[in-house]
C-alpha cells in the first residue's frame, strides 16, 4: 500500500484556521480531523500537524509519511509497536494505516480521488 487512502482522507477533512491576534501575530489552529470510519464499523482517529506525532510536522504538507492514531474502537495489534497503551500510537506509517483501512473494508465515506492529483490549497485559511 502507498498511504494514498489516508493522505487523501486527511487532505479532504483536515481543517486549519489562520488566527491573527491584536498585535498582528499569526498562528494556525487545527480542529481534530474527524474519525476514519470503515465499512465494517471500525473507527480510528488519525491526526497530523505541527503538534502531532507524525512526519512531516506541518499542517500544510503535501504528503504525510507517518501519522498519529488514537481511539480505535477495536484492538489493532499492528499498531502496538508505535505506542505504550495509554498514549496515542505515534509515527505510524501511512502504508500500515491504509492496510488496516482495507482490512476493515475501506473508508465508509467516499474519498474524492481528485484531491490526490491537485496541489493543496491553504486548507480553510480564514481570518
Amino acid at each position: 500500500m502507498s498511504g494514498l487512502l489516508i493522505n487523501m482522507y486527511l487532505k479532504q477533512h483536515m481543517v486549519v484556521e489562520k488566527r491573527i491576534d491584536h498585535l498582528g501575530g499569526v498562528w494556525h489552529v487545527k480542529t481534530p480531523t474527524k474519525h476514519v470510519e470503515c465499512t465494517d464499523g471500525f473507527r480510528m482517529s488519525v491526526q497530523v500537524g505541527e503538534n502531532n506525532y507524525c512526519s512531516p510536522k506541518d499542517y500544510f504538507a503535501p504528503w504525510y509519511d507517518t501519522a498519529e492514531v488514537w481511539n480505535c474502537n477495536l484492538p489493532v495489534p499492528e499498531f502496538e509497536p508505535y505506542g505504550d497503551g495509554d498514549a496515542p500510537y505515534g509515527y505510524v506509517p501511512v502504508e500500515l494505516i491504509d492496510t488496516i483501512i482495507l482490512q476493515h473494508g475501506d473508508i465508509r465515506e467516499q474519498v474524492n480521488s481528485e484531491v490526490a492529483t491537485v496541489a493543496l490549497p491553504d486548507i480553510n485559511e480564514g481570518t
